[in-house]
């Protein structure tokens, strides 16, 4: 496999689950207040956004924002 392939696949692959949310941003800014890290900030997706937080007790999850609908 493509070595660029294999390094943004990475932070997917170390995903224990995804969650669906009505704000990244508001969810960015309470895991941090809790002690999270933000591994892969938030960014475009086809859907909408998301990013990828480490959360104090190890877990690995993707919060998801999909673009909302007129």
């Amino acid at each position: 496999m493509d070595r660029n392939v294999t390094s943004t696949l990475k932070p997917f692959r170390n995903t224990n689950a995804t969650f669906l949310v009505d704000s990244v941003e508001e969810f960015r800014n309470y895991i941090e207040q809790q002690g999270g890290k933000i591994i892969c900030g938030i960014k475009d997706v086809p859907t909408g956004w998301n990013m990828i937080v480490k959360h104090p007790d190890g877990a690995v999850i993707e919060y998801v924002e999909h673009f909302k609908e007129n």
